[in-house]
């Protein structure tokens, strides 16, 4: 369930955690023993918006920027696991709206196995941004998600895996005023889950397709408007890097149900996401993607 993306982030490319961590570590500025760190410093979101609240009359506009400052954390534990922590602060500034302004960031860590036939990746992240919660109702909320993951493959084959993934997310939405039209967005809080399986198959270093099933489960935590639901999904998963182009290719078909109680209705169909893009030189890339996902008004 993706509530809200903000413009141009569904191109951003999914990098391996193997991949981006060895990077990370290699490119890490100081360290201390067997601890390496880097240093992480943030301007973003600097913004003007002529109608904060979203309203059809009476519009407030404002500037609006965040600013953050923090630290990623590296200890190898033997030649092939790595414990990873990061602590990135974050304050959001308005300039009239006081009452929206405050802190955010992410917290946690995880550890990261890359043996000969196994690969263990565990995290564990405390995140908390100002963003929308819907497209449907534009006004700036604060959102925050507790969540814990783990991804599991062996290597039964010289190039098919056999993976496993769960995933368990704490929602929590502050409307950050006490006005009726942003009190609503309490009824969003809601905890989720996903666990599945399935098999991998990599034809070459540059191509692989993966196939397999999960078990959704969303519970909301209050009792108004409740739309808590379960069910399944099988997936579908291909991945293409070249040296010009790359490609990523998700594609699901839940089949979701209410639970007692619950006004959701039942759901059935695709969703999934395409990403394509293409280097003509040097450091620039043309992309194309697209996203079709289920979210909750």
């Amino acid at each position: 369930f993706v509530q809200y993306s903000d413009p141009g982030t569904l191109s951003e490319r999914t990098i391996p955690t193997k991949e981006a961590l060895e990077k990370a570590m290699k490119e890490a500025r100081w360290d201390l023993g067997p601890v390496r760190l880097a240093p992480w410093f943030a301007v973003k979101n600097v913004t003007y918006n002529n109608n904060v609240f979203g309203t059809a009359g009476d519009q407030v506009g404002d500037f609006t920027a965040t600013v953050g400052a923090g630290l990623h954390g590296y200890l190898p534990v033997g030649p092939k696991l790595v414990v990873g922590a990061a602590a990135l602060p974050e304050y959001v500034w308005w300039n009239d709206l006081e009452n929206l302004r405050g802190g955010a960031g992410r917290f946690g860590g995880g550890l990261f196995g890359y043996f000969n036939r196994l690969t263990i990746e565990a995290q564990a992240f405390d995140v908390t941004e100002q963003g929308y919660a819907s497209s449907e109702s534009m006004r700036p909320v604060e959102i925050s998600e507790r969540r814990g993951s783990a991804n599991l493959e062996i290597r039964i084959l010289e190039r098919l895996w056999l993976i496993g993934r769960a995933r368990e997310s704490r929602w929590r939405y502050d409307p950050m005023s006490d006005d009726p039209a942003g009190a609503q967005y309490v009824l969003l809080d809601r905890d989720e889950s996903s666990v599945g399986g399935g098999l991998r198959y990599a034809w070459s270093e540059s191509f692989s397709v993966a196939v397999g099933a999960a078990k959704l489960d969303s519970a909301f935590v209050r009792g108004a408007r409740d739309r808590s639901n379960s069910g399944t999904t099988p997936f579908v998963e291909l991945a293409f890097e070249g040296k010009k182009w790359w490609s990523a290719v998700t594609v699901s078909r839940p089949d979701l149900s209410a639970k007692e109680g619950s006004s959701f209705v039942a759901f059935r169909d695709f969703a999934g996401r395409a990403q394509l893009a293409w280097r003509p030189s040097g450091k620039g890339e043309i992309q194309l993607y697209g996203n079709r996902s289920v979210s909750y008004s």
